[in-house]
């Protein structure tokens, strides 16, 4: 079965991107979470990711970015292995 991810609608998007783009990296790790009053399910079929599972993918994700060389810039060869393997 497919998972359904929760999607901002676009006015919270442009909100939470203004208000996130003068932060440093430290203070934007405080303030992740995996919900938000305004998400939205598309309806195609499949379960709805909830938050243990949003939290996990999470974890995937930073570990994979980390071995890829983020925060900093990567070079390339690592940023490309980073998006296959998010990819997957």
């Amino acid at each position: 079965m497919s998972l359904l991810y929760p999607r901002l609608l676009k006015p919270r998007a442009r909100e939470l991107a203004l208000e996130y783009r003068g932060l440093e990296l430290a203070e934007l790790a405080k303030r992740w979470h995996t919900s938000d009053e305004s998400a939205v399910y598309v309806a195609t079929g499949g379960a709805r990711a909830q938050g243990d599972s949003l939290h996990r993918i999470r974890d995937l994700i930073l570990s994979l970015a980390e071995a890829s060389g983020y925060p900093e810039h990567p070079i390339p060869v690592q940023a490309g292995v980073f998006d296959l393997a998010v990819a997957e």
